[in-house]
């Protein structure tokens, strides 16, 4: 009748998420998505060679990447790549310079721009 309990684990441990960056000093976002351990991709978008990293350089701009979001999770590979697709057509995020792995069919942006999910403008938990 007793269950043991399992602690959750802390966002930036967490693996096969979709995430949204949003930078401390401005409204430019970015989605990307990751198998890894949530942390080492954040780490990577330091360097000023990652669309974030530049905008950081060039803009002088803080980004705390520990206010990171996890939009949505999904350990298939192929569902993953949609979800991000999904979430990149819906925010349409400025710092990333591409649709992701998948281009989802315009026909649907009207559905898409419909949903209220995601990482509103602003939001930084």
């Amino acid at each position: 009748m007793l269950v043991a309990r399992k602690d959750k684990p802390k966002k930036c441990d967490r693996s096969c998420v979709i995430y949204g960056i949003t930078c401390n000093n401005c409204e430019s976002q970015y989605v990307g998505e990751t198998e890894r351990p949530l942390r080492k991709r954040l780490t990577e978008h330091k360097r000023p060679s990652s669309p974030v990293g530049a905008h950081l350089t060039s803009e002088g701009h803080e980004c705390n990447t520990d206010n990171a979001k996890v939009l949505d999770s999904d350990s298939r590979w192929l569902q993953m790549g949609i979800k991000e697709a999904y979430y990149i057509a819906a925010l349409d995020p400025d710092l990333n310079q591409d649709k992701g792995r998948h281009v989802l069919s315009g026909i649907y942006t009207p559905i898409i721009k419909s949903c209220d999910r995601g990482l509103p403008r602003g939001s930084h938990d």
